[in-house]
């Protein structure tokens, strides 16, 4: 999250995110919110990963939502992909 308020206390940011993964609307399978630390210098980085071990070749969402705890502002972002079956 670019641009997150920085606590007062703490002069560091206080970030939460979480992910779900959806297929016609439906959520297969979901991350809950938790707090980003911020690195040494303020900045906010997550790296995701996730399994996709039983899930059936088709079109999905990565949903992402992210909050700013200091500020009470969120976004959240939709990103299509699509598992194609193995050639096998």
């Amino acid at each position: 999250m670019f641009g997150a308020a920085v606590d007062v206390m703490t002069h560091q940011p206080r970030v939460s995110a979480s992910y779900a993964i959806a297929r016609g609307g439906q959520v297969i399978k979901a991350g809950p919110p938790s707090a980003i630390e911020p690195t040494s210098d303020g900045h906010l980085l997550r790296l995701l990963g996730f399994g996709l071990a039983g899930f059936e070749p088709g079109d999905y969402t990565l949903v992402l939502r992210a909050t700013d705890e200091v500020s009470g502002k969120s976004c959240e972002t939709n990103e299509p992909f699509t598992i194609i079956p193995a050639e096998g």
